[in-house]
């Protein structure tokens, strides 16, 4: 199995203060974080950590970063081929400032308007792809080139052509923000004004392969066109930057392994609500046994890998020391929840229109995996 991501790798540097700064103030602080980040370089180590072939397809400065960059791929193996270097403009560089108080994290965000790949030819056949529409010239030449192959598009920007780009792709993985954004829609926490949100979603932008990632760590999405929440999972949190990286990354790895729509969000839950108890993206990637023995789908994971081709996985499998073979429980890891054992519990408002309205009908997503999944018992109608 070949997978590709595209976008542009940052350098994100985390600084942990007290309180958040007013205007005017001077910190002094003696440690900062620096670690690769962006949902299309998370996602890349996240699926080659876990034992897949993945190919990253972007831009990167001519700057110091470029080193570190380099070497967080080539550790986990991943293919950098079609990493080529930007000699006009530096690398992605966001600055995460950590409120210690209450955990909230504000990021200032750069990237180079020139950053941008020039190749889109490949010698091989992608068969899944994530895209962060950080690249939009190389997100439009793998999808345009590769018209077979499933994807997942991470999208958090209103932009006319990013947004049309991400309309192409299978899944759609996207936040709050964006979709009130995108909507204009009010939140007050009830099962009707998540249904309306997601519904005014799907009436902008025509489709419902949308999965939302809502700021409690709950999940939003559709499932036989029926609307479907996911309950948040109680782990310590840290910080909050990599949640939706890592979610993507491991959606797709569910997805890519044959999983249906509910085990594969479920799974990505899974992975995603475990990284918030570490600061960085890449360095609060789990261990994908960890992940299989909190979400309870572990033997379904091993029988998906045994159905790939042994020269395929043998090929891809990481080289890192001391990994726990499949199957093999962890005994040192501590979490809150067991996540394989957590029942959702149904939301207490049903959802009953006060005034006589036609029920809610969303079109189903446009790939085979979300018509065919049978519906998890820890997802529920929301």
């Amino acid at each position: 199995m070949e997978i590709i991501t595209v976008g542009k790798p940052a350098i994100n540097i985390y600084i942990n203060l007290v309180e958040f700064p007013q205007d005017g103030d001077v910190f002094r602080i003696n440690k900062k974080i620096e670690s690769l980040g962006n949902a299309s370089a998370t996602s890349a180590c996240l699926l080659s950590k876990w034992g897949l072939h993945v190919n990253f397809c972007g831009s990167v400065g001519n700057d110091a970063y470029n080193e570190k960059i380099q070497n967080t791929f080539k550790e986990l193996k991943i293919n950098t081929k079609y990493l080529e270097t930007d000699y006009e403009g530096g690398s992605a560089v966001n600055h995460m400032i950590i409120n210690n108080q209450t955990k909230n994290i504000t990021k200032i965000l750069y990237s180079s308007d020139t950053s941008a790949i020039k190749r889109f030819k490949f010698d091989f056949q992608p068969d899944w792809a994530v895209f962060d529409g950080t690249d939009i010239q190389a997100t439009l030449g793998v999808i345009n080139t590769n018209p077979d192959m499933k994807s997942v598009f991470y999208l958090n920007t209103i932009n006319k052509e990013i947004n049309n780009i991400a309309k192409k792709c299978t899944w759609i993985v996207t936040n709050q923000n964006y979709a009130i954004n995108m909507t204009k829609a009010t939140i007050d926490g009830s099962a009707e004004s998540y249904v309306s949100l997601y519904q005014q979603l799907v009436d902008v932008n025509g489709q419902s392969n949308y999965i939302i990632l809502l700021n409690n760590h709950k999940i939003l999405y559709v499932e036989d066109g029926k609307v479907k929440m996911l309950p948040d999972l109680q782990f310590v949190v840290e910080d909050n930057s990599s949640f939706d990286s890592v979610f993507t990354g491991a959606f797709t790895f569910a997805q890519a392994m044959g999983l249906s729509l509910d085990e594969s969000i479920k799974f990505g839950n899974t992975a995603a609500s475990i990284s918030l108890s570490v600061i960085g993206e890449v360095p609060s990637i789990p261990e994908l046994q960890v992940v299989m023995d909190n979400s309870g789908l572990g033997d379904k994971i091993i029988e998906a890998k045994n159905r790939l081709s042994e020269e395929n996985y043998q090929k891809t499998q990481t080289q890192a020391p001391a990994k726990p073979k499949l199957g093999q429980a962890f005994s040192d890891i501590q979490t809150q929840q067991n996540v394989a054992s957590a029942v959702a519990t149904p939301i207490e408002t049903p959802v009953t229109p006060q005034q006589e309205t036609p029920q809610v009908n969303i079109p189903t997503p446009n790939v085979e995996a979300a018509t065919q999944a049978v519906a998890s018992n820890n997802s529920q109608n929301v």
